[in-house]
């Protein structure tokens, strides 16, 4: 038992090391003994666990698919559906292109995915299917405009998103990521209300951020944060 989990803790540290490599040099630059140097390993060790350059680039981008499963749980929690848990999910989502390693390296490695020996998974194919599950139930409680097109909805919600993530990523290194998400949603959500809202919804980026800092975004603070502050 103890050598498998000493395993694990060197495969664990060969991919954060190879992270760290990949977000900074990307894959063509990226050096095995390098990685291998960083943690005091032989290139021998290292190819015992991940026999080629390929295969280590095609390990990081799987820990990225499988970091999003538990957040999509996680979005479900306190009676969240709908808008209130996308959301939620958005500024997870967001703080973990911002914070972790691994993420961000897999980002660039599947913008250089041509390059890499290896299949690796679709990019975002499984978030514009979730954003419609979202999208969906949001329709469903009156949180979004009958009339709107789910499908077309959600690819544009996506690609709004991850644009937003990578123009931040290149101008400012993430660091106001979650300031465009608040802009983001500060247009959609005036966008999406229904036509029977009386007023013109205006978010309050401000609301959206505490509710979503706090983990307390609800039904009611999407009503509060689509609140008419217009007067009319």
């Amino acid at each position: 038992m103890k050598r498998i989990e000493q395993r694990e803790r060197t495969k664990a540290a060969l991919l954060d090391a190879a992270a760290e490599e990949f977000e900074a040099r990307g894959y063509i630059g990226t050096v095995l003994s390098t990685i291998s140097d960083r943690l005091g390993l032989t290139k021998g060790s290292l190819y015992f666990y991940f026999p080629t350059k390929a295969e280590l680039a095609a390990a990081v981008v799987a820990s990225y698919f499988e970091a999003w499963e538990p957040l999509i749980r996680e979005s479900r929690k306190e009676h969240r559906s709908g808008l209130a848990a996308l959301i939620w999910l958005s500024y997870r989502v967001a703080d973990q292109y911002r914070d972790n390693i691994r993420i961000r390296a897999a980002a660039r490695l599947v913008r250089e995915r041509e390059l890499i020996d290896a299949p690796l998974p679709e990019p975002y194919v499984d978030w514009i299917s979730n954003v419609q599950i979202f999208l969906r139930e949001a329709q469903e409680n009156g949180e979004v405009a009958a009339d709107l097109p789910i499908e077309s909805l959600a690819w544009q919600i996506t690609a709004t998103f991850f644009g937003n993530q990578q123009i931040s990523n290149d101008l400012n290194n993430r660091q106001d990521l979650r300031q465009r998400v608040d802009d983001m949603w500060f247009f959609f959500l005036r966008a999406l209300s229904p036509k029977n809202v009386p007023a013109t919804p205006h978010v309050s980026a401000t609301t959206i951020a505490a509710a979503t800092a706090a983990d307390s975004i609800t039904p009611s603070t999407i009503i509060a944060a689509t609140s008419d502050t217009t007067g009319a």
